[in-house]
């Protein structure tokens, strides 16, 4: 059996961030460079095939295509001196742009036995092209135009995983997986607004699924970020160090009921 599908994302992306700027050399506060809701709606598309060979075995392939997003919104500053004040103190819009990556995933789920199922996937993702984010800022007054590329050296990351499902009979169900996802960022390139780290995950279900009446599951999973180590000098501040505790639980019930 062969099944192909297709499909169009559409994307709305947000944001907001405020920078303190260091002006201790003169003399003064930090200034605020601020902008709240920045958005755009952008789009990706997705393709993938489903091939099962046998009743007990399937693949599955799926690609995400890369989306390019422009944020644009206003821009606020506050408290600037000097050079900062020259620069950006009649600044009122701004825009960022990045491309959000493509991704290529492969999977497959064998039937071993009556009540033992087994499932792998893997994944191969383009984040490289995240690694440039251009920002414009335009000067309302004067016309002028500030622009600027922040490379992030971001490098293309892969993924890892496999899980089992279990019938204990009755519609009883377990089931538990685990997975690796690579760093997109050396330790010397990280930075503090995205100090992403390779990721390790964990997680258990048990569940009954009734085919008429009521069903429930409860699920818990662990993620671990990393260690995400840094080193980064900004504004002639030194930072370093990595996080002593980088990593999230969650736990998860659901409960329906069939007709």
């Amino acid at each position: 059996m062969l099944s192909i599908g297709a499909g169009i994302y559409m994307l709305y992306t947000t944001f907001n961030q405020k920078i303190a700027v260091n002006q201790s050399f003169f003399g003064t506060n930090d200034g605020t460079v601020h902008f709240d809701d920045i958005d755009d709606i952008s789009y990706q598309w997705t393709a993938g095939l489903i091939f099962q060979p046998t009743d007990t075995l399937l693949f599955g392939f799926t690609y995400l295509s890369e989306a390019d997003v422009d944020l644009s919104g206003d821009l606020k500053t506050s408290g600037l001196q000097g050079a900062f004040q020259n620069l950006l103190g009649s600044a009122d819009s701004i825009s960022v742009d990045f491309d959000l990556p493509e991704a290529f995933t492969f999977g497959l789920r064998y039937r071993a036995t009556e009540n033992l199922t087994l499932a792998a996937d893997s994944n191969y993702q383009r984040s490289s092209q995240f690694s440039q984010n251009n920002v414009r800022i335009n000067v309302g007054p004067t016309g002028d135009v500030v622009t600027t590329t922040i490379d992030r050296d971001w490098k293309n990351t892969w993924h890892v995983g496999g899980a089992f499902k279990y019938d204990l009979g009755e519609n009883h169900l377990i089931a538990m997986g685990i997975s690796y996802d690579s760093s997109p960022v050396s330790n010397k390139d990280r930075t503090a607004d995205l100090p992403l780290d390779e990721q390790y995950r964990v997680a258990a279900a048990y569940g009954k699924d009734n085919p008429i009446g009521l069903s429930y599951s409860f699920s818990t999973s662990c993620v671990y970020f990393g260690e995400g180590k840094m080193d980064q000098t900004a504004q002639g501040e030194r930072f370093k160090g990595e996080f002593d505790t980088n990593y999230l639980i969650f736990v998860a019930a659901s409960v329906t009921y069939k007709f």
